[in-house]
């Protein structure tokens, strides 16, 4: 297995973990499975029961943080878990995101919301890009966990129309799961040296001359 088969595979059980919250109420700072969570927690138990991360544990935290302060907590929650993606030409989030990606929202004065990309439409075929690539997240317009569209309006954009900045976030560009993908691709650097050395040696054993017992005198 090569390190872009072990992150697809760890990318699936991110995903797969993620979806067993589903229908936990929205609790602040609470992180158990069927009885409350909150969007920053969701993210951090994911990551840390996937062993994506060690075991983090940002609280507490100041709820509404977001509409009194500027200073970006949640994004320096999140910033442990992956590395940013970059979007210097400001593409959408749908031409960017992967699934297992974590992608974060602007709310009132700094980013303060994020979820987990379920679904990316540009590899799983026509019938899902007609849905549109969907974010797993505990939101408190559900009450729940719950799964939404990217482009639900109040996801998508602002109360006065304009685009709502967003984030995309990659837990496999650095970190934990950039470390064991990195062994990962150097495990099989070096079984496949191995093999190659082992089928040299094999080749080489069975090019050389064979030994015959010296014939007894006449």
């Amino acid at each position: 297995m090569n390190s872009h088969q072990h992150e697809a595979q760890q990318r699936a059980a991110f995903v797969a973990e993620a979806k067993t919250w589903l229908g936990t109420p929205f609790r602040d700072q609470a992180d158990v499975k069927g009885g409350g969570i909150d969007c920053a927690m969701l993210l951090v138990r994911c990551a840390v029961d996937t062993g994506l991360v060690p075991p983090l544990d940002p609280r507490p935290y100041p709820p509404q943080w977001h509409l009194h302060r500027d200073e970006e907590r949640f994004l320096a929650i999140v910033s442990k878990l992956g590395a940013e993606k970059p979007n210097p030409t400001g593409l959408p989030a749908e031409a960017l995101a992967k699934a297992g990606d974590v992608i974060v929202y602007q709310v009132a004065r700094c980013f303060a919301h994020g979820g987990i990309i379920i679904e990316c439409p540009r590899a799983s075929g026509e019938a899902m890009a007609q849905q549109g690539t969907h974010v797993l997240h505990a939101y408190y317009k559900t009450g729940h966990v719950a799964i939404s569209p990217l482009h639900e309006a109040e996801l998508a954009y602002l109360p006065n129309g304009r685009p709502r900045p967003f984030k995309l976030f990659d837990l496999w560009a650095c970190g934990e799961a950039r470390k064991i993908n990195a062994e990962v691709a150097k495990d099989a650097q070096r079984t496949q040296c191995n093999f190659a050395r082992d089928a040299g040696e094999k080749r080489h054993s069975s090019s050389a001359p064979t030994a015959h017992p010296p014939r007894p005198p006449h």
